[in-house]
């Protein structure tokens, strides 16, 4: 199944420690998500079609704490997720405290095992080394560009 011309636009749902949602507003063209006391905020989140048919997540986290995090892994409501690079499929991402990963199609990215189905949304999770998860929802937008 091809996403040549269909980006997922992401927006949180939940995290843990029971937190709150501040994010820009509407007019913004990009969206930061930031929830009070998460270890990582998202900025730009989007699933995008990529050229040989996948599903990636793009966007930019941020690591908001002074301790370094491993994302370990990732699902999806629609399966499992893994990170890749251009060089092949990566166990783990990362971050270090107040540095950011940018997810990007040229380099590191999340990609889901398969595309959704039937519906226009997918919630995906972070799978946090500091016991946390940080968890956002996907929401399908179509004709815009990847």
């Amino acid at each position: 199944m091809r996403f040549s011309n269909q980006i997922l636009v992401a927006t949180l749902v939940a995290a843990t420690f029971g937190a709150s949602c501040a994010s820009d507003d509407d007019a913004s063209p990009t969206t930061e998500i930031v929830v009070a006391g998460a270890p990582l905020t998202m900025s730009g989140p989007a699933l995008v079609g990529a050229a040989d048919g996948s599903l990636a997540v793009i966007g930019t986290l941020s690591n908001v704490t002074d301790r370094t995090i491993e994302v370990v892994g990732a699902t999806s409501t629609v399966g499992g997720a893994s990170f890749e690079s251009e060089t092949g499929s990566m166990n783990s991402v990362v971050i270090e405290p107040g540095d950011t990963l940018e997810l990007e199609l040229a380099g590191t990215h999340l990609v889901l095992d398969e595309a959704p189905n039937g519906t226009d949304t997918a919630t995906i999770t972070l799978e946090l080394d500091i016991q946390d998860e940080f968890t956002f929802d996907a929401a399908l937008e179509t004709g815009g560009e990847t």
